[in-house]
């Protein structure tokens, strides 16, 4: 470092949630940095390079600090971890501000698992302001994208080549559990990383995988394992907020659960799913037990069975097209929603439907149709054109006070989100 020491900063840090206040106040933060009692801690996101610092300093240091942060970190942010884009700290101003100071700089890094991260997120409710005695509401919603997001292995992996490339000597520690053991080297730091929660072995895993065939969607399982099948994380990402802590969801054709597990894994405390297909139930209830999952699977046809309890969402995802009776059935599911019916459905510019009729203009989209398929050709009954959908539903009954029509993921497909 250029500058002349005349101070000392402990930097703890760690993702959000990853512990570092409680680990502060620890007996074992204490072992590992020799701080004496009431050590005055800073948050690090308000530290300025030229600020007067005690002889020594605990800097609290949030390693995914800012929305602009995440905005910069392209790469580093992949669901599936495939992208391996290296990430300049230098773009993160309380960074360069830490590394500035007049001060010679130790470091503790916090590791923690994914699923850690996310279960301390939704049970969080404030976040701490410039000293550990101030408090504000948390960004649940915020964090619990980014954490579900973020490739952590190649953040921590990244953020130890920083502190090594700008001289920081640095503690691992595993803040899973408040013993807070240390890390021998960065190879046990990427086990804690990658921490599984469940009762399966990964050649367990991998021989399920490989004696049974999961179709249709593409399910994140332990290990890094995910099942052969349509990615359907952009259709997520058009229906889901980002959080949907303490809401109730109801699944109508959920397959092998994609959509369950992922409304589970953003806060959502009651998921349902149900199918026909007696294969895709089994399959969805064994994934269920690799992932240690709480969605409730249900092999069955909701459109002929009573079910009274109302759910905040229900979802209606590539169904409608199916069914010998669509309208009464959205006249049924209206009723199960609580807050929004999410309905994902082909128009009549389906290409399967075009191929059933002799003569197709592509405006009769914009006119409230409802197209007769062939059921021998194109395997499906009804497409609909968004205004019948909306005349439907609001007009024919008023069951909804609006509807908001989405392009999908999928061609020649559209979102219906009902709102109540």
């Amino acid at each position: 470092m250029d500058n002349k020491n005349i101070s000392l900063i402990w930097l703890i840090c760690g993702p959000s949630s990853a512990g570092k206040s409680t680990f502060i106040q620890s007996k074992k933060c204490k072992e590992i940095t020799s701080l004496p009692e009431n050590t005055p801690t800073i948050m690090a996101h308000t530290f300025q390079p030229n600020q007067v610092l005690n002889p020594e300093t605990i800097l609290h240091y949030n390693m995914l600090q800012s929305e602009t942060l995440w905005e910069k970190m392209i790469g580093i942010f992949s669901r599936n971890g495939s992208k391996k884009t290296e990430f300049d700290f230098e773009k993160i101003p309380s960074w360069t501000s830490i590394k500035r100071a007049r001060a010679d700089i130790k470091a503790v890094v916090l590791v923690c698992s994914r699923d850690t991260l996310l279960k301390r997120i939704k049970k969080r409710k404030f976040v701490e302001v410039k000293g550990l005695n101030k408090q504000k509401l948390y960004p649940k919603a915020k964090w619990i994208k980014m954490i579900s997001s973020v490739n952590l292995e190649l953040l921590y992996r990244q953020w130890c080549e920083e502190l090594k490339l700008n001289g920081i000597p640095f503690t691992l520690v595993n803040s899973e559990t408040d013993t807070y053991k240390v890390i021998e080297n960065e190879s046990e730091m990427l086990n804690v990383i990658k921490q599984e929660k469940t009762k399966y072995s990964k050649a367990k895993i991998k021989e399920i995988l490989k004696r049974k065939v999961f179709e249709y969607q593409r399910i994140e399982l332990p290990y890094g394992f995910y099942t052969k099948g349509a990615d359907r994380s952009d259709t997520r990402d058009t229906i889901f907020p980002d959080s949907l802590d303490g809401k109730s969801l109801l699944d109508i054709g959920c397959a092998l659960g994609y959509m369950c597990f992922e409304a589970e894994k953003l806060g959502a405390k009651k998921v349902v799913g149900y199918d026909l297909k007696k294969k895709r139930f089994e399959g969805a209830k064994i994934l269920k037990d690799i992932k240690g999952s709480d969605v409730e699977f249900h092999l069955g046809d909701i459109f002929t069975e009573t079910i009274e309890e109302q759910f905040d969402i229900v979802l209606f995802l590539n169904v409608i097209h199916h069914l010998p009776e669509p309208v009464s059935a959205l006249r049924k599911l209206s009723h199960l929603a609580r807050e929004k019916l999410i309905i994902e459905f082909p128009t009549i510019n389906d290409i399967k439907f075009k191929k059933t009729v002799s003569s197709f203009e592509r405006s009769w989209d914009e006119f409230p149709f409802i197209g007769v398929s062939e059921i021998n050709t194109a395997k499906q009954t009804f497409v609909f054109t968004p205004k019948a959908i909306e005349r439907i539903l609001m007009n024919h009954d008023k069951l909804f006070r609006k509807i908001d029509f989405l392009d999908s993921p999928m061609d020649d497909r559209k979102i219906a989100i009902c709102h109540k």
